[in-house]
């Protein structure tokens, strides 16, 4: 993918996620402001937690959401110490 293509590819998910992203912005900005009233925070740590914080954010829009797994109840085996016959 081209760096033209990824950066339209972008401006989409911004219009598909307006909110998701401003609030993204927002917590960065915190993050940042926070980070700055420690000289040695933010020279030790900014950079690490705000690679980990992006790529955590552009994976929750990329991702698509996981359908819950509904169980019927107690149909699991029971694999404890207990279960197995050692009592």
């Amino acid at each position: 993918m081209g760096i033209v293509q990824a950066m339209g590819e972008s401006v989409k998910l911004f219009f598909r996620h307006p909110g998701y992203t401003m609030g993204a912005c927002f917590q960065a900005m915190c993050l940042t402001a926070l980070l700055m009233l420690t000289v040695v925070g933010f020279g030790a740590l900014f950079g690490g937690m705000f690679a980990i914080y992006q790529h955590k954010v552009a994976l929750n829009v990329l991702e698509p959401e996981e359908e819950p797994v509904v169980t019927g109840g107690n149909d699991h085996q029971q694999t404890g110490w207990i279960s197995q016959g050692n009592v």
